[in-house]
């Protein structure tokens, strides 16, 4: 009799903290920097192997390339994700989503698919927005 045993661990991670809040001022075309730190809440230590990969949205962050580990991180121990960006030269709301990749595919983040970084220029140009602001006031007297 021949019996095989095959166990696996399970990739699981879980948001921790993050440097830059949702809806966080930042002036129009300044650096800044968002830094997520996730905790691997799950059986097997990540490596090499898994990235953050850009998902969507422009927030200025460098999308050039994933960003790879270059370290081992254990279980129940945790990572600081650091993502340099330029902040759009226009005012508005900006919102750009990544996602954890591992050999298995994608890790949620707690109860996402994504993390993501999401700021508020101010002081931008918007003369282009106040343009069209007055077109349309002046379609509305038309109409």
């Amino acid at each position: 009799i021949w019996v095989q045993i095959v166990v696996t661990g399970s990739d699981s991670a879980t948001f921790m903290s993050e440097t830059i809040a949702d809806n966080t001022p930042e002036a129009a075309a300044a650096a800044y920097s968002q830094v997520w730190t996730i905790k691997n809440s799950g059986t097997t230590t990540w490596g090499p192997g898994y990235t953050l990969q850009y998902v969507s949205g422009n927030a200025g962050c460098n999308h050039g390339a994933a960003a790879t580990l270059s370290v081992t991180i254990a279980p129940s121990t945790s990572v600081n994700w650091t993502m340099s960006c330029t902040a759009p030269a226009a005012a508005g709301t900006y919102r750009e989503d990544w996602k954890m990749v591992g050999p298995s595919g994608t890790i949620a983040v707690g109860a996402s698919s994504t993390i993501w970084v999401q700021i508020v220029v101010t002081g931008g140009d918007d003369a282009f927005g106040q343009g069209l602001g007055q077109v349309f006031d002046e379609l509305d007297l038309i109409y």
